[in-house]
């Protein structure tokens, strides 16, 4: 009896090392389909769009392609962090194509929350799975992308939405920066959730809290150049809105 049991355990064992094999395997796969189709599928549409050299008919054909294999692929992910986080980047990517205001784009602002959304949904998710540092990135730039949708789309509504999430994500932002102050990523992230509040603050007609939340975001960036371009754009930027105050 003794020895039935053993044998059991040890079958069982090794179906679940299998299984869980087979898990991982399958996952790996859908993780290379979502790189697959973000940088190849999504880059190309981006690329044309840009170059203008395509009928925009045809980029929205494309495009509607696209975004229905993404939606395909998220029903059958499963719990799988690593490809929601894939999928959250996926996403994100659409909703530039869409309608992010910072680059060439469909003009279809309702469709870019829309993705905006559903990529803040699968980072939210990954990050509940899998907290680290990818995660946290992930989900930090997930909530950032959808509040600037938010605000620029300047309705009340979106206004709103777009404080609310920017000040969700601040907590997380700070926490991550505090883990690594020097990191100069870290103190980006954490900086743009400052001045993206304060962007809505001065639409919202409240310049003392717009204010305020500039000097954060300079406090934190740092006051010196660096000779990194994004870095010193930013921190021009910051300077002359907070000295038009």
């Amino acid at each position: 009896m003794v020895v039935l049991m053993t044998c059991a355990t040890v079958v069982v064992t090794v179906c679940a090392i299998f299984f869980d094999s087979w898990q991982s395997r399958r996952a790996d796969r859908k993780v290379k389909q979502i790189e697959t189709l973000t940088d190849s599928t999504i880059s190309d549409m981006t690329e044309k769009l840009q170059q203008s050299s395509t009928l925009v008919e045809t980029q929205v054909a494309l495009f509607h392609s696209a975004l229905q294999y993404l939606d395909k692929l998220r029903q059958s992910s499963g719990n799988d962090p690593r490809i929601l986080l894939e999928l959250a980047k996926a996403y994100e990517r659409v909703g530039d194509l869409e309608g992010s205001p910072f680059g060439a784009n469909l003009g279809d602002s309702e469709a870019a929350l829309h993705s905006y959304q559903k990529a803040l949904g699968a980072a939210t998710e990954a990050h509940s799975r899998l907290p680290g540092d990818e995660s946290t990135r992930a989900l930090i730039e997930a909530y950032q992308r959808l509040a600037r949708m938010e605000y620029s789309s300047e309705t009340l509504r979106t206004l709103q939405k777009a404080a609310d999430h920017f000040q969700q994500c601040l907590p997380l932002a700070r926490a991550f920066w505090q883990q690594n102050p020097a990191d100069p990523l870290r103190r980006g992230l954490v900086s743009a959730n400052y001045s993206g509040l304060a962007l809505v603050e001065e639409i919202n007609r409240e310049p003392d809290k717009a204010l305020k939340n500039l000097r954060a975001a300079l406090q934190i960036l740092g006051s010196d150049l660096n000779g990194d371009q994004e870095h010193d754009l930013t921190l021009a930027r910051l300077h002359i809105s907070s000295d038009a105050r």
